[in-house]
């Protein structure tokens, strides 16, 4: 059975949860805010199911690209839209026209993270643009594999633990299922993301209800220069509030670039360097501006690494702008591909607080407080005065 002693050997995914046929296995949230699976050892059979389909317990090979693409969608509110180049909302609008069904991550009416699907292209906005909290991904893998033995084409992104996860418990491929997961940093806390919402809420007044939030806008500096964009509405007029900050502004931001806040496994990867199993990997075009600069609009663009014979017929069968890349030139800007993240040394104490993080724990740490301030704008100073 699954028993998980280190924590750095669970990535969430819940294939094991999912496969067991006794359903003797939970998923517990931990003092952190990150799940994992609990047995109950009165109910087990010992079929060992759970750990067949544990992405940390078992390996998939690595594969070597066939094809690797920048692309941008050729509707330009579309590209806008979306955190880089549009690629995902292309290809499942592709999935939807032939009466598919997508699975992604959306923010549910409590801003939770979750996974969900649709069959209507109304409702692919909100499937769109990167989430940067841990999603839940609740039964998706079961309903994934009943709608394929229905005879549906299914389309499921997520990150490249989660796919590993969902392979490893279909136990078979199917010609009618495209796999996509995005290059990953590190996914954080969903119990960070709720108590820095609710830090948001207070600073800007109980009566303001939050109606949006979008990790990667445009509207303020482009897809190079993007920004935090969270939208309130008063709950009493029709007053209406937008709180837009640069990466290096946002607090949330800087605990996730600093590794603070990511699930342990993500220190230790076991689907890096393309070993999920997926069809098709997406991402970011970082390094635009060396490989391809005639190609950089400033709008965005997506890097896309084609895995499988089936991911590049269906790419090659959507309406896209798309350019060929050499891979090692790809994957210069984008170190995720295959290295995990180091572990911050003082992560543990990060999470060592009892009760919420507060306001003032959320400061300290991420180095928005004012001795972090200080102490930046004076190592700044050092670095004119040094390069002069």
């Amino acid at each position: 059975m699954i028993n998980i002693i280190d924590k750095h050997n669970c990535v969430g995914c819940r294939a094991c949860e999912q496969v067991c046929p006794k359903r003797c296995i939970d998923m517990r949230v931990d003092p952190e805010g990150f799940k994992y699976p609990e047995v109950n050892s009165d109910l087990c059979i010992d079929c060992h199911l759970c750990e067949k389909v544990c992405p940390v317990l078992n390996e998939l090979k690595s594969v070597k690209p066939l094809m690797v693409y920048g692309c941008k969608s050729t509707d330009k509110d579309i590209q806008l839209a979306s955190s880089s180049g549009g690629c995902f909302t292309q290809l499942a609008k592709a999935i939807l026209q032939e009466g598919g069904l997508v699975f992604g991550a959306i923010f549910d009416e409590k801003f939770i993270v979750i996974h969900s699907s649709t069959d209507k292209l109304e409702e692919l906005d909100k499937f769109r643009r990167s989430k940067y909290v841990q999603s839940d991904t609740q039964n998706s893998f079961a309903l994934v594999k009943e709608a394929l033995a229905a005879g549906r084409k299914v389309m499921f992104c997520g990150t490249p633990c989660q796919i590993k996860g969902l392979n490893l418990f279909l136990r078979e491929s199917f010609p009618n299922l495209l796999t996509i997961d995005f290059i990953c940093h590190g996914v954080p806390s969903p119990k960070v993301w709720a108590d820095y919402l609710k830090v948001l809420k207070q600073d800007i007044g109980n009566h303001m209800k939050l109606i949006s939030v979008n990790f990667r806008s445009k509207a303020k500096g482009g897809w190079h220069k993007f920004a935090l964009e969270f939208k309130f509405a008063n709950t009493n007029t029709t007053e209406q509030k937008t709180i837009a900050q640069y990466p290096g502004e946002n607090v949330y931001y800087q605990l996730f670039s600093q590794n603070l806040s990511l699930r342990p496994s993500c220190f230790k990867y076991p689907a890096k360097g393309l070993k999920s199993g997926s069809d098709l990997t997406i991402g970011d075009f970082w390094g635009i501006q060396e490989a391809a600069p005639e190609r950089d609009d400033y709008n965005g663009i997506s890097l896309v690494i084609v895995n499988s014979d089936k991911g590049h017929s269906f790419f090659n069968s959507i309406e896209i702008d798309k350019f060929e890349v050499n891979f090692e030139t790809a994957v210069k800007s984008n170190p995720s591909i295959f290295h995990s993240v180091s572990e911050p040394v003082k992560r543990r104490k990060f999470f060592a607080g009892q009760g919420p993080f507060t306001k003032r724990r959320l400061d300290k740490f991420s180095g928005m407080d004012l001795y972090g301030r200080t102490r930046r704008h004076i190592i700044e100073m050092i670095l004119k005065i040094t390069k002069r």
